[in-house]
């Protein structure tokens, strides 16, 4: 294709038209065929049209970030009615993304598509010198650290994100599993604990 971009979002934006309105519909009004139960410890989870609530967030979030670069690219382009079309669309796409995301509760997804988000954004800015870029990233770098060192920047995250900042009980998990006898040619066994 001459125009790859183009092309890429085309098919993106078709895939999603299927993917987000029928997960949307399987976990809202068919939750035998949009929810699971998960494989470790019963509970259920949101995965609409994909296996799982992590893939649902995966897959929702690749379409947020290629949605948000679209969406900046055409927020540059002159005021028409097409324009205007494509903006609501797009709109309509980042909400069904956004539902996706919140039914599937994956907050390591959500953190990494916020992150994401912001820096595409911050290098859509038209003042920005892209010859710079290595020096925004160790200056964001620089902050990020001086932030952590002082206002416990990954803390703060880690609970708004409802986990635990330490490994909660993988610890003791691990000095069990440790423990066992292990062959160091054969492993411990066909679909053992280890798989």
């Amino acid at each position: 294709e001459r125009n790859t971009i183009d092309t890429v979002v085309t098919l993106l934006k078709r895939v999603a038209y299927v993917v987000l309105p029928v997960s949307i519909l399987w976990i809202k009004y068919f939750p035998q065929l949009g929810r699971k139960s998960a494989e470790w410890g019963g509970s259920m989870s949101n995965c609409g049209i994909t296996v799982g609530k992590n893939s649902l967030g995966c897959i929702s979030s690749i379409f947020a970030l290629v949605f948000v670069c679209h969406l900046l690219r055409v927020l540059r382009t002159e005021k028409s009615s097409s324009r205007r079309n494509e903006l609501l669309l797009i709109t309509v796409l980042l909400l069904m993304v956004g539902y996706c995301l919140w039914k599937a509760h994956s907050a390591t997804t959500w953190l990494s598509l916020i992150a994401a988000a912001l820096v595409m954004v911050f290098i859509s800015f038209r003042t920005l010198n892209l010859r710079r870029i290595g020096t925004y990233a160790v200056t964001a770098a620089v902050i990020l650290v001086i932030a952590q060192f002082t206002f416990d920047i990954y803390g703060k995250i880690v609970a708004v994100s409802g986990h635990g900042a330490t490994l909660e009980g993988r610890n003791r998990l691990w000095q069990a599993l440790l423990a066992y006898h292990q062959n160091d040619v054969f492993g411990t066994g066909f679909e053992s604990f280890w798989l």
